[in-house]
């Protein structure tokens, strides 16, 4: 079953719709980011994965792993 969720996109700081599974969902909620599908932006050299992750913050989040370790930012 597929789920329409709104997110908070850390790279252009802003709420969008994407469509996730439930069990995606369920996935964050209990701490383990899931793949979104790739995105390149104006700029960008080519496309970078993105993860959906639950922020304490924003509420559901996508962003793109940044530095050595792949931490994904929490704003």
């Amino acid at each position: 079953m597929k789920i329409d969720v709104t997110v908070y996109n850390s790279y252009t700081e802003q709420y969008e719709v994407i469509t996730v599974g439930f069990w995606d969902i369920v996935k964050v909620l209990f701490g383990k980011p899931v793949k979104v599908g790739e995105r390149q932006y104006a700029k960008w050299e080519k496309p970078i994965m993105f993860y959906m992750f639950y922020c304490s913050r924003q509420g559901f989040t996508i962003d793109y792993p940044h530095g050595y370790s792949g931490y994904l930012d929490c704003t």
